[in-house]
């Protein structure tokens, strides 16, 4: 009798512990709560606006990234599985990416993935582009028509400071993946006369 009690209480006492340890481990790395600036752009203004940010997997394998400040909050949902984007703009707005393209940058060693994807692609004048990192979540975003953007202000006390400038750089340099919204000048048209 006296063994199947300590049994038991050894038994309790090896659940508990794991279930503190596994809860621990879950909360450090699903919670990420952080502080993320980004600089808006609209025409010829610019602003900088803080968000907190923070990053957690869902049920089914859908990682989440939510953006939330005093005047706005977008989402972005990444199911793994399925390897399928939704963003959520707005209450009543959810929008299914294209992946346009996905790019490696090589950065001081350490490979950065850069995934562009296309939301609302076949509105007019509607049309946007996201460059996201699994790593990092929303890098940037821009209209593919007008002339306004988002970028991630990269803070330089951030460990990944001097990678981030450098993928930043190697993303808007990149002219087939980071196209330019200024239409090409035909040669063939004859510059105007002044007199």
């Amino acid at each position: 009798m006296r063994h199947i009690a300590i049994r038991v209480l050894i038994f309790v006492v090896f659940v508990s512990c794991k279930n503190t340890i596994e809860k621990n481990t879950t909360q450090s790395i699903e919670k990420k709560d952080s502080l993320i600036s980004f600089f808006i752009i609209r025409k010829d203004s610019v602003n900088q606006s803080s968000y907190q940010f923070e990053k957690k997997t869902l049920p089914g394998n859908i990682l989440s990234y939510k953006y939330i400040n005093k005047k706005d909050k977008f989402s972005i949902f990444w199911d793994t599985a399925k390897n399928i984007y939704r963003g959520k703009f707005d209450e009543n707005d959810t929008i299914i990416f294209d992946v346009r393209e996905v790019k490696y940058y090589t950065i001081n060693g350490n490979d950065f993935k850069v995934q562009k994807l296309i939301g609302n692609k076949n509105v007019t004048d509607g049309s946007f582009s996201v460059f996201f990192n699994p790593d990092f979540g929303v890098l940037l975003t821009k209209s593919d028509t007008w002339r306004a953007a988002k970028f991630m202000f990269v803070d330089t006390s951030d460990k990944k400071y001097l990678e981030l400038t450098a993928l930043f750089y190697r993303i808007q340099s990149d002219e087939n993946f980071f196209s330019n919204l200024a239409p090409s000048i035909n040669k063939n048209m004859t510059p105007p006369k002044f007199e």
